[in-house]
């Protein structure tokens, strides 16, 4: 179970989920399930370009005295790849507040169910979210190279490394990085005092088309982007063939980060 939560909105951390989840299933035939926990108006199936509107993952957990698996067939949206997606609500407010125990209860079913749970979580530390941190193998906390989302990535991973719990779990991810105007790898993880698990590259213009028609970036494509998402799949599954990313360029230091030290 891998849990996605960014340091600040914005940073991509839906995008990430949902292809790390896509090429799960597309290049190693892994079954899969993407979770959408945003309590309202997530993303998730509106990037994968299908209708989630039926149901949702917190109406599934409010259901759990009635949960197996014929009825988590009908909760499901189901992707052209084979992902299968728990979507978010898609109507604005009205949200009732779910209880974390019955999310552990809903989790713990859901392992039994599926090769990979990928849980796309809001920028939040809230009960639901705590347990659902908890519950996972792997936490990745998301952030990009600009001052204000490694300040923030900083504070969160502080706050998630008082359990010992999340020692090990806790895994960085800087998204859209670029050796152009961004602050150096050095520099952040001199800010956080973790090193940086993966770096993937800036891909914007192609990831806001891609989100734009509904098509996630294919894993067959000739793309940085979806090169670095298949690595980080092999390494997932054990794939001997996954390979390390070569280290950025150095930047020159600069004293921003005194400033979380």
């Amino acid at each position: 179970m891998l849990t996605f939560f960014g340091a600040k909105g914005g940073v991509g951390t839906t995008t990430l989920a949902v292809h790390l989840a896509m090429y799960l299933v597309q290049c190693h035939q892994k079954k899969t399930l993407l979770i959408d926990n945003h309590p309202q108006l997530g993303h998730a199936c509106v990037y994968l370009g299908i209708d989630g509107s039926r149901y949702h993952f917190h109406e599934l957990v409010r259901n759990l005295t009635r949960l197996d698996s014929d009825l988590l067939r009908g909760y499901i949206a189901t992707h052209s790849s084979g992902l299968e997606v728990l979507a978010s609500p898609d109507v604005c407010g009205g949200m009732k507040l779910t209880d974390p125990d019955a999310i552990t209860q809903t989790l713990d079913f859901l392992r039994g169910e599926y090769d990979y749970v990928i849980v796309d979580s809001p920028t939040s530390l809230d009960e639901t979210n705590l347990a659902i941190i908890e519950a996972s193998n792997q936490v990745y906390i998301i952030a990009t190279p600009e001052i204000g989302a490694i300040r923030d990535l900083s504070r969160y991973v502080d706050s998630l490394s008082q359990s010992e719990h999340n020692v090990e779990k806790v895994k960085v991810v800087i998204n859209r990085f670029s050796s152009r105007y961004a602050v150096s790898v050095e520099q952040i993880e001199k800010a956080i005092r973790l090193p940086i698990a993966i770096r993937l590259p800036n891909s914007y213009t192609e990831l806001v088309r891609s989100v734009n028609l509904g098509e996630p970036v294919s894993a067959k494509t000739k793309s940085d982007f979806a090169a670095q998402c298949v690595k980080w799949s092999n390494t997932l599954v054990g794939s001997r063939t996954a390979a390390a990313q070569a280290p950025p360029q150095q930047q020159k230091k600069s004293s921003f980060v005194a400033m979380w030290m």
